[in-house]
């Protein structure tokens, strides 16, 4: 079974952090649903706690989201969410994220 594909649209600075703009694509051929985007805004001490400084912002947040799609839980957080706030509907995000970094 094909998997939605998480695309980094865009990467800005923003104070104490970065914001990224996520497009999540329907899996190739998949007709039925179109692109989903989402505004995802990554700390710095979010950062560095789940990749320890050994993955590039944008892949931490590609792997979050990712993740949350595999658990069904990125509709819960709405268009733009801070990567923090997906600790409170998908609690195995601290224990699962940094293997799949």
């Amino acid at each position: 079974m094909a998997h939605p594909r998480v695309i980094i649209e865009q990467e800005r600075d923003a104070p104490r952090g970065w914001t990224f703009r996520v497009r999540v694509a329907p899996p190739p051929g998949d007709q039925r649903a179109g692109d989903d985007l989402r505004e995802v805004r990554l700390s710095w001490v979010d950062h560095e706690y789940w990749s320890h400084g050994q993955c590039p912002p944008s892949g931490v947040v590609a792997a979050l989201v990712g993740l949350l799609l595999e658990h069904d839980a990125l509709g819960t957080l709405g268009e733009s969410f801070d990567a923090a706030a997906a600790r409170r509907v998908l609690p195995i995000l601290d224990d699962e994220l940094p293997r799949r970094l």
